[in-house]
């Protein structure tokens, strides 16, 4: 039998005391958003960025959060990266307002 996977939307935060940054693609205009703080882990296990110990933090977020981030960030797409972690290759770009759009219609829970 097959589980339902749930989405728990995270991101990369730096808070330090002069300002908050956001892990993202500049080239793109796009935000880096996992599908879960475990993605996370294994993005930075495989690519060695945006490490804990230098104050990176893995921060779930929901469709609210993505869209404040993005606006005050002003980053238009979001950037799901896709690599051994996950088991493909690749990265997906999306319209910042058609992801929060998926969120709001995409069903909640845990598997």
């Amino acid at each position: 039998m097959e589980s339902t996977q749930y989405l728990e939307p995270t991101i990369i935060v730096m808070r330090d005391e002069e300002a908050e940054g956001v892990a993202y693609v500049g080239r793109e205009n796009a935000l880096l958003v996992f599908r879960s703080e475990e993605e996370v882990e294994k993005f930075r296990d495989e690519t060695g960025m945006y490490p804990a110990s230098e104050g990176f933090e893995a921060v779930a977020v929901d469709e609210d959060e993505i869209a404040r981030t993005c606006i005050r960030h002003n980053l238009s797409r979001i950037c799901i990266p896709e690599a051994p972690w996950t088991g493909t290759t690749g990265v997906d770009f999306i319209e910042a307002d058609d992801f929060i759009r998926m969120l709001r219609e995409s069903p909640r829970g845990r598997s």
